[in-house]
């Protein structure tokens, strides 16, 4: 009996472990809500987003024009427009149309499609 009452508490333990996490601060955002200060980058116009490199983090500010598909939008500033994709997790409760102003933080695309803007953070601008 008491074997098998070690092989639990091991596996208990073990299990546990398993699941364990990082939870500090990191260089490298969260895409679960991120919400902190580390994330130090600059809202920039999209006509540089299109000269970034790829996976790099940037943030851009303006309004969505259209609805592409489930998850990817028409995205426009005072420079241009860019495809943006924002997973429905990322809205956070947000409401927005074409004249609601947002600033959105993600990792830049690049492929043979183009650019696009893969969304973590969403923010309302007043």
């Amino acid at each position: 009996m008491k074997k098998l009452l070690y092989v639990l508490v091991a596996a208990v333990i073990i299990s546990g472990a398993a699941f364990a996490g990082f939870s500090g601060p990191s260089a490298y955002p969260q895409n679960q809500g991120f919400k902190g200060s580390s994330l130090n980058c600059s809202v920039v116009p999209i006509k540089d987003v299109m000269n970034m490199y790829d996976d790099q983090i940037t943030s851009i500010r303006g309004s969505i024009v259209n609805r592409i598909s489930d998850d990817k939008y028409l995205f426009r500033d005072k420079s241009g427009e860019m495809v943006v994709e924002i997973d429905y997790k990322y809205w956070n409760g947000i409401e927005a149309d074409e004249k609601t102003v947002l600033e959105l933080t993600g990792k830049v695309d690049k492929d043979y499609n183009g650019v696009s803007l893969d969304v973590f953070m969403v923010k309302k601008v007043k």
